[in-house]
């Protein structure tokens, strides 16, 4: 049975259906743009979604759909999927950085305060000033 078939109680019945709901949104939210990106990027370099094409068929074929094991084999493909999102992130992604040396960070643009962080301690930053494009 599933939590929601256990309990009777209908306020926890509301939590367990909002939360289902939000995780649902959360992931077809962020999965769609990174689609619509794909689309727009092939739209962009059709050569890159020709040779990507050539790719599959030389590796998949015509016959099959593509599995797990095939990965390996399609690195051009996996470039342009690790490109799609690089290029126009949804959000903040990578490594998590952690200071190294005490650090003074000033927010001068969003409040005037200044925040004093200890070593080790983990930051997450979303840096808008760097291109996403590298320059030619």
């Amino acid at each position: 049975m599933t939590m929601l078939q256990n309990t009777t109680d209908p306020e926890e019945r509301e939590l367990i259906k909002f939360a289902a709901n939000t995780l649902y949104a959360g992931g077809t939210d962020t999965i769609t743009a990174s689609i619509a990106v794909f689309f727009l990027a092939m739209t962009l370099y059709p050569e890159v979604q020709k040779k990507a094409q050539r790719e599959i068929d030389e590796v998949i074929g015509k016959d099959r759909l593509p599995c797990l094991a095939d990965r390996d084999k399609l690195p051009y493909l996996g470039a342009v999927y690790k490109e799609v999102l690089r290029w126009q992130s949804i959000g903040p992604v990578g490594k998590t950085p952690a200071l190294t040396v005490p650090c003074s960070i000033s927010f001068l643009l969003i409040v005037s305060q200044e925040f004093h962080t200890t070593r080790a301690r983990m930051t997450l930053t979303w840096d808008t000033t760097s291109p996403r494009e590298p320059s030619s």
